[in-house]
Order: C-alpha cells, then structure tokens, then sequence
C-alpha cells in the first residue's frame, strides 16, 4: 500500500519549503559576513545532497567544510 498521491505532494511541498529555507540562510549567512562564499553556497544543496548520497551524504559536507575552512 502506498502513501498515496496527496501525501506524497505534501511531502514535495514540505522538501520544496525545507530548501527555499536553506536557500534564504545561505544569502543571511554570506551578506552578515558569517561564511564565506563557498560555504554559504553549500548550505542550498546540502539537504538533497545528503538524501542522494545517503549515509555518506553527511560526510561529504564535513570533508568539504573542512577542506574549506580557514
């Protein structure tokens, strides 16, 4: 049995929102001087970079986070 049609768009609506969000901390964060430029473009992609890549997704941002740090 499946979740269904609608459950599955509040699930894309939800994820869609999630990345809007990361996508606004990531411009807050650069423009306040917080993070640089490189990390605060890693903050967008992060979530569905750690769902594509799955256990390892988490890994790979802290390797990058490190290979970028001063």
């Amino acid at each position: 049995m499946g979740a269904g049609p609608a459950r599955a768009m509040l699930f894309v609506a939800g994820l869609l929102a999630w990345m809007a969000g990361g996508v606004l901390g990531a411009v807050a964060a650069y423009r306040s001087r917080v993070l640089p430029l490189p990390l605060a473009v890693a903050l967008g992609p992060s979530l569905p970079l750690t769902m594509a890549l799955g256990y390892a997704g988490p890994f790979v941002e802290a390797a990058g986070f490190l290979a970028r740090r001063d």
